[in-house]
């Protein structure tokens, strides 16, 4: 484009009685500080996410062409320092002049900067130097175009830089709206807005690039209307798609923080119009409908078995990407296996696939799902740790003994339903009858208690820096070793003792340095040293690779997913975490397949919440094969393809239908995690019998008795062994946890061997998916003969359930102190 030449402006006389070097100071960026640039930021318990731009004013009113030269100098030498496009509003007889070429004067002293650089053609654009080093050489103008119906040009600008052999190119945009001098609409803000350059995500995040930060400059005649405007959607819009979508509820919030920002550092009358206020807000939630279109769940179809893999969004954790690629330096002839044994581009496939997104919560609704699972899982504990380690018969015997020694013995023999006779035992089960045990009530287990040290380990690393997992293991790890809950005095701890028969317990609680041995102290197999009196003093390494496949990380990872409800969390943060906290004690690739799985299906869980709130008739919609589809396609994503598990010889059974046709080795046979789920094309046939699937298809007709449930489970056994647990959870989720949470708890109370632990893990899911009010329904039955209430919530040191739910309400509410602006209205989860 030829550039036209330059008009004077009648105007510009009135401006020589004030002095040029008095005027030009008066412009932001020469007021002492660098007020017109942004650093906008949204606060979070991880990394804050922070976008830079420069809003400055563009206007030249009552300046002479030399003093516009000079005003509009530091802009340019600005933009070609930092800047990642030059961000332009003009009105619409600038457009015309700048596209009219010769036929129109241009003018100097126009609001369009695009314009003002056109007039200054008085002067050869190859003699216009911004600073000793660097000169703008040229300027390329497109012809106009049209988006969405706002005009606009585009084109570049050309520094030469002295002591560079190449030129620096900038881009730059402006555009010509309609503006009533109050407001820009949210179709004209998109419109623009969808016309900027992509950036790099260093640059869009605010990150540092190999030589500089780049940022957005945008500038309009004031640099408080129509610029400032687009810069706040555009921050948006870059934090957005980072997070890929915020909770609806929150982005009135969001937006009210940056504005705010806006006039802290820019100036007073940043966006000070209500209207115009409304519009960005309007185009804010549409922007954020665009990046949730990213990851929502679908609810209306099963989840694909296979995973669709995009280009990662970030790169992975270096912690998690050593522990995956570093192998364990053992010399006993086993497979050569990394420390965590997994595929690291399963994080990217699962993270990136539209099935797995992250639940957007408000702080208010983070607080109820929190509750609702941490109140679940202890139920599910307490109700499953009286007779756990008894097998169903064992079990069975001794409720019916009780029944014996209570006014319902003659029913229960008489009744020939048998889901009626099951609902006795289950309320024996509630009941515990103290004439027939020596403790006086429930409590926790030493993995619930493990959960709770975890999470809240991870509340104050969040608080404190939230960013760097091996601080994370550390904590978590110290919390372990030294067991402490929050007493009621601040900032004080009451220390206790975890007890239980788990050799990982010990592994911690022996480690002699924790910050060192993290990586190493769950990879070496141990042996228990017991003193005079039986207990445990000490730990014997054997020189062997440890196992990692008992259940107890499976069991207690779902209380680590509460600290990152309500922030600004992603999928892949949610897998990396629960990678690096099961690592600590089970460094097996299906243990890490459990756990992801089971904070990805409680995530998954908490979005079809969600979205039940939203329809009028608040129906929960579960697609078929929710459970085991979704454990599946982790378990595919991750597993490590040479770590393969078989069945216990002393516990699993060959069905007696099959035992005609399958040896008990073939039954036994190694296999990967997901084949305990579902066949691949190459399983053998033993296999494919032993899947959950063909469970689920065997006991298709069959009534959901605990009879019958006990002799599916008996396929894998329902051990502490991971090979025995995780089909059984899976196979007991997908009978009972479409509609009733309570009897899904109970049943795996009731029927597994590893009764804590599994009834634990199904009512995680359960109160991620229902809530927690069935839990106060099923505790008005824990009475025993005597009247007595049969449950207690103590988690060890005079810390109780309701503690650690009080806990965590102080967490998110201190994660949102910093945050100007009141809590949006919660997307519908509600107190119970």
């Amino acid at each position: 484009m030829t550039i036209p030449s330059v008009s004077a402006h009648p105007a510009a006389a009135a401006s020589a009685n004030i002095p040029l070097a008095n005027r030009i100071a008066q412009a932001p960026i020469h007021t002492g500080v660098d007020s017109h640039s942004i650093r906008f930021k949204i606060q979070g318990p991880f990394a804050p996410l922070e976008v830079p731009a420069v809003v400055g004013a563009s206007s030249a009113s009552h300046l002479t062409p030399a003093e516009v030269w000079e005003r509009n100098k530091p802009i340019l030498l600005e933009a070609f320092n930092k800047g990642a496009c030059l961000v332009g509003f003009g009105s619409g007889s600038s457009l015309d002049r700048i596209a009219n070429g010769s036929n129109q004067a241009l003018k100097s002293n126009s609001s369009s900067l695009i314009e003002q650089l056109c007039s200054i053609a008085a002067t050869p654009i190859g003699n216009l130097k911004l600073s000793d080093s660097v000169t703008l050489q040229s300027m390329s103008i497109n012809p106009p175009a049209l988006s969405n119906g706002v005009k606009f040009v585009s084109g570049t600008l050309t520094f030469l830089h002295k002591g560079d052999t190449a030129p620096h190119v900038l881009e730059f945009r402006e555009f010509y709206p309609e503006y009533d001098g109050l407001s820009l609409s949210a179709k004209s803000l998109i419109a623009a807005l969808d016309q900027l350059p992509a950036q790099s995500s260093a640059a869009a995040l605010g990150g540092k690039t190999p030589h500089k930060t780049k940022a957005m400059q945008f500038y309009s005649a004031r640099g408080v209307g129509r610029s400032a405007s687009l810069a706040v959607l555009h921050a948006f819009r870059e934090m957005s798609m980072k997070q890929s979508g915020f909770a609806p509820a929150e982005v009135r919030r969001h937006l009210h923080d940056l504005i705010q920002q806006g006039r802290v550092q820019r100036s007073p009358h940043f966006i000070n119009t209500a209207a115009q206020q409304e519009a960005l807000l309007s185009a804010c939630e549409e922007v954020n409908k665009q990046a949730l279109a990213t990851r929502i769940v679908t609810t209306r179809a099963p989840i694909a078995s296979a995973l669709l893999v995009r280009p990662p969004i970030a790169p992975i954790a270096p912690i998690v990407q050593e522990l995956s690629t570093r192998l364990v330096p053992f010399g006993n002839g086993a497979p050569a296996l990394p420390y965590m044994p997994i595929r690291p581009a399963g994080i990217h496939a699962i993270s990136q696939h539209a099935d797995f997104g992250f639940p957007r919560l408000s702080t208010d609704e983070a607080r109820v799902v929190a509750a609702d699972v941490i109140r679940c899982g202890f139920y599910g504990d307490a109700l499953g740790s009286e007779l756990e380690s008894k097998t169903y018969p064992e079990r069975r015997g001794v409720l019916v003994n009780r029944l014996a020694h209570s006014d319902e013995s003659t029913f229960f023999q008489a009744v020939p339903d048998a889901t009626q006779r099951d609902n006795q035992l289950i309320a024996q089960l509630r009941k515990k009858n103290h004439l027939h045990h020596s403790g006086p009530t429930h409590c926790a287990t030493d993995d619930t208690q493990q959960g709770a040290l975890s999470a809240l380990a991870k509340t104050r690393w969040m608080l404190s820096d939230g960013q760097d997992l091996d601080q994370l293991a550390v904590q978590v790890m110290q919390s372990f070793h030294e067991p402490a809950f929050p007493a009621p005095m601040p900032n004080q701890f009451n220390r206790f003792e975890v007890r239980g028969g788990a050799n990982t317990l010990y592994m911690c609680k022996f480690a002699t340095d924790v910050k060192a041995n993290w990586k190493d102290v769950a990879i070496e197999d141990v042996k228990l040293i017991r003193g005079s009196q039986g207990e445990v003093v000490g730990i014997e390494k054997l020189g062997a690779r440890a196992g990692g496949a008992g259940n107890g990380g499976m069991m207690r990872i779902g209380y680590d997913l509460l600290p990152m409800l309500g922030s600004n969390a992603t999928t892949q943060d949610l897998i990396e975490q629960a990678l690096v906290s099961n690592q600590l004690t089970h460094p097996s690739s299906f243990s890490a397949v459990a756990c992801v799985g089971q904070v990805v299906m409680m995530a998954k869980c908490i979005h079809l919440r969600l979205e039940a709130c939203k329809r009028p008739d608040r129906r929960l919609v579960i697609p078929p094969n929710f459970f085991i589809d979704t454990y599946h396609a982790v378990a595919k994503a991750l597993e490590h393809p040479e770590q393969r598990f078989g069945l216990l010889n002393r516990h699993a059974l060959v069905p007696m239908h099959l035992r005609h046709q399958i040896t008990s080795d073939g039954w036994r046979a190694p296999r990967l995690p997901s084949e305990f789920l579902k066949p691949s094309a190459h399983t053998r046939e033993p296999i494919r019998l032993g899947s959950v699937e063909q469970a689920l298809i065997d006991s298709k007709n069959m009534d959901n008795t605990s009879a019958n449930v006990d002799c599916v489970l008996q396929r894998w056994s329902s051990s502490s062994y991971l090979a025995a647990t995780f089909p059984s959870v899976v196979y007991l989720l997908e009978q009972f946890g479409r509609g009733d949470p309570a009897h899904a708890v109970n049943m795996a109370a009731l029927v597994t061997k590893d009764s804590d632990t599994c009834a634990t893990i199904v009512a995680q899911v359960m109160g991620a998916l229902h809530g927690s009010a069935w839990v106060e329904q099923e505790l008005n039955q824990a009475v025993d003969s005597s009247g007595r209430f049969t449950f207690s919530s103590d988690l060890g040191a005079g810390f109780s359930v309701n503690d650690w739910v009080a806990q965590m309400d102080k967490f998110y509410q201190a994660t949102r102190a910093s945050l100007p602006g009141s809590l949006c209205a919660p997307l519908g989860i509600s107190q119970r």
